[in-house]
């Protein structure tokens, strides 16, 4: 089903009929029922670990780039970058130890095969959500070469070191959230292959705007009975993963 389709079942099954348009040639269209559908599918994704949820982002950069930034990234596994001579898994380091690595600024780095990353804070305070690259100096001068501008608060940054001297394919794998649905054909993991709990977890957040606590829990219970299907298949998988010998 896609995000229409779970919209109409949804008020269908709530009788909100004031989270959508009734009137004219809107009929039937958003008018409040999306806030909720997206928030019962971030609910679903922060319940539960399953198998889509791992996945990777690849994006070719360019030499000279050491930061990229990676939209619905909840944990991040590894990063490798690939070229014509092959793939390389960087090595995970914190921000900080790059930063003192790096201490003359990630832009006057000789360039090369990359060979670390670090998903750290490379993005300004909310305070200072408005400075952009054209205008930070208004508040300081240096140290703003590794700074991503903008409000992307639904993106986290991943780092590289050292800056790579050619294209190269960034491979960003890890766990990922389901993509926020805005238009009526739009469809994720969710939507289409589990549905009705998409609907039940919609419920269980209209019920939080209700302040009704039994609600919420009576929905959250009958979530966690349609899902555990889901938790099984996952630890099935995990018992037939090779295990490494020690020794």
């Amino acid at each position: 089903m896609d995000l229409g389709e779970i919209r109409a079942q949804f008020i269908i099954t709530s009788g909100r009929q004031d989270l959508v348009k009734t009137v004219g040639e809107d009929t039937n269209t958003d008018d409040g029922a999306n806030f909720y559908i997206n928030s019962g599918q971030r609910l679903l994704d922060n319940m539960i670990d399953y198998p889509a949820q791992l996945s990777r982002y690849q994006k070719d950069i360019t030499a000279g780039t050491f930061t990229v930034s990676v939209q619905y990234l909840r944990s991040l596994f590894t990063v490798h970058v690939a070229n014509a001579d092959g793939r390389t898994e960087l090595i995970n380091k914190s921000y900080e130890w790059l930063r003192n690595e790096y201490r003359d600024g990630f832009d006057n780095v000789d360039q090369g095969t990359p060979l670390y990353y670090s998903a750290g804070p490379a993005k300004t305070s909310p305070q200072q959500r408005d400075l952009t690259s054209e205008n930070y100096t208004d508040e300081f001068t240096y140290d703003h070469q590794d700074i991503v501008w903008g409000d992307n608060f639904d993106y986290r940054v991943v780092t590289i070191m050292p800056p790579p001297d050619g294209t190269f394919t960034i491979v960003v794998a890890g766990r990922y959230n389901q993509p926020v649905m805005s238009t009526d054909t739009d469809e994720t993991w969710w939507s289409v292959n589990y549905p009705f709990v998409l609907i039940q977890a919609t419920s269980a957040a209209l019920e939080t705007a209700y302040r009704n606590t039994e609600g919420f829990k009576d929905w959250i219970g009958a979530i966690r009975l349609s899902i555990d299907g889901i938790d099984k298949d996952s630890i099935l998988e995990d018992m037939f993963k090779p295990v490494k010998m020690k020794g």
